[in-house]
Protein backbone atom coordinates (compact mmCIF):
# COMPACT_ATOMS: atom_id res chain seq x y z
CA UNK A 1 0.00 0.00 0.00
CA UNK A 2 1.39 3.23 -0.97
CA UNK A 3 1.60 6.45 1.50
CA UNK A 4 1.08 9.86 0.30
CA UNK A 5 4.06 12.08 2.20
CA UNK A 6 3.52 15.14 3.36
CA UNK A 7 6.22 17.68 2.91
CA UNK A 8 7.29 20.65 5.32
CA UNK A 9 6.84 24.08 3.58
CA UNK A 10 8.46 27.09 4.47
CA UNK A 11 8.06 30.22 3.25
CA UNK A 12 10.39 33.54 3.42
CA UNK A 13 7.72 35.84 1.07
CA UNK A 14 5.34 37.88 2.14
CA UNK A 15 3.74 37.46 -1.25
CA UNK A 16 0.21 39.24 -2.27
CA UNK A 17 -2.05 36.29 -4.00
CA UNK A 18 -3.33 38.86 -6.53
CA UNK A 19 -4.97 37.32 -9.17
CA UNK A 20 -5.68 33.57 -8.58
CA UNK A 21 -5.02 32.37 -12.50
CA UNK A 22 -1.75 33.51 -11.82
CA UNK A 23 -1.29 30.74 -9.28
CA UNK A 24 -0.64 27.08 -9.97
CA UNK A 25 -0.66 24.49 -7.29
CA UNK A 26 2.83 22.26 -7.05
CA UNK A 27 0.91 18.65 -7.77
CA UNK A 28 0.40 20.13 -11.37
CA UNK A 29 4.28 19.85 -11.34
CA UNK A 30 3.49 16.16 -11.42
CA UNK A 31 7.59 14.93 -13.05
CA UNK A 32 8.92 17.84 -10.26
CA UNK A 33 8.76 16.34 -6.77
CA UNK A 34 7.75 18.70 -3.88
CA UNK A 35 11.33 18.70 -2.34
CA UNK A 36 13.13 19.83 -4.83
CA UNK A 37 10.59 22.85 -5.61
CA UNK A 38 10.81 23.24 -2.14
CA UNK A 39 14.74 23.28 -1.97
CA UNK A 40 14.93 25.74 -4.84
CA UNK A 41 12.00 27.92 -3.23
CA UNK A 42 14.82 28.11 0.03
CA UNK A 43 17.80 28.95 -2.03
CA UNK A 44 15.63 31.96 -3.31
CA UNK A 45 15.27 30.92 -6.82
CA UNK A 46 11.43 30.23 -7.19
CA UNK A 47 8.55 31.93 -5.18
CA UNK A 48 6.11 29.53 -3.15
CA UNK A 49 3.48 30.03 -1.69
CA UNK A 50 0.55 27.83 0.46
CA UNK A 51 1.71 25.10 -2.06
CA UNK A 52 1.21 26.87 -5.20
CA UNK A 53 3.73 28.46 -7.80
CA UNK A 54 3.47 31.30 -9.80
CA UNK A 55 3.15 30.39 -13.57
CA UNK A 56 6.28 32.61 -14.63
CA UNK A 57 7.92 31.08 -11.56
CA UNK A 58 7.14 27.80 -13.71
CA UNK A 59 9.80 28.46 -16.48
CA UNK A 60 12.48 29.62 -14.21
CA UNK A 61 11.82 25.71 -12.77
CA UNK A 62 12.08 23.83 -16.27
CA UNK A 63 15.31 26.49 -17.17
CA UNK A 64 16.93 25.66 -14.06
CA UNK A 65 15.96 21.39 -15.12
CA UNK A 66 17.17 22.20 -18.51
CA UNK A 67 20.53 24.12 -16.61
CA UNK A 68 21.38 20.79 -14.71
CA UNK A 69 20.51 18.33 -17.56
CA UNK A 70 22.41 20.02 -20.11
CA UNK A 71 25.41 21.78 -18.38
CA UNK A 72 25.88 19.58 -15.59
CA UNK A 73 24.89 23.19 -13.22
CA UNK A 74 24.36 22.15 -9.42
CA UNK A 75 21.08 23.80 -8.06
CA UNK A 76 23.36 27.42 -6.43
CA UNK A 77 25.15 27.54 -10.42
CA UNK A 78 21.73 27.16 -11.61
CA UNK A 79 20.69 30.13 -9.81
CA UNK A 80 23.78 32.31 -10.61
CA UNK A 81 22.65 31.50 -14.39
CA UNK A 82 19.28 32.78 -14.03
CA UNK A 83 20.30 35.63 -11.95
CA UNK A 84 22.73 36.94 -14.26
CA UNK A 85 19.86 36.38 -17.47
CA UNK A 86 17.60 38.21 -16.07
CA UNK A 87 19.83 41.19 -15.33
CA UNK A 88 21.07 40.81 -19.32
CA UNK A 89 17.40 41.09 -20.36
CA UNK A 90 17.07 44.42 -17.78
CA UNK A 91 20.15 45.20 -19.45
CA UNK A 92 18.88 44.82 -22.76
CA UNK A 93 15.46 46.62 -21.95
CA UNK A 94 17.33 49.24 -20.30
CA UNK A 95 19.88 50.53 -23.75
CA UNK A 96 15.98 49.86 -26.01
CA UNK A 97 14.74 52.81 -23.66
CA UNK A 98 17.45 54.96 -24.08
CA UNK A 99 17.66 54.35 -28.22
CA UNK A 100 13.68 55.14 -28.04
CA UNK A 101 14.59 58.30 -26.17
CA UNK A 102 17.31 59.18 -28.19
CA UNK A 103 15.79 58.94 -31.42
CA UNK A 104 12.80 60.88 -29.93
CA UNK A 105 15.13 64.16 -29.40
Amino acid sequence: MLRKKNYLQVYHYGLTLDKEADWLSIDTCAEIHPELIQILADLGVIEIHQGYIKKDELSRLYKILRLRECLGLNYAGCAVVLDLLDRIEDLRAEIDRLKRLMQGR
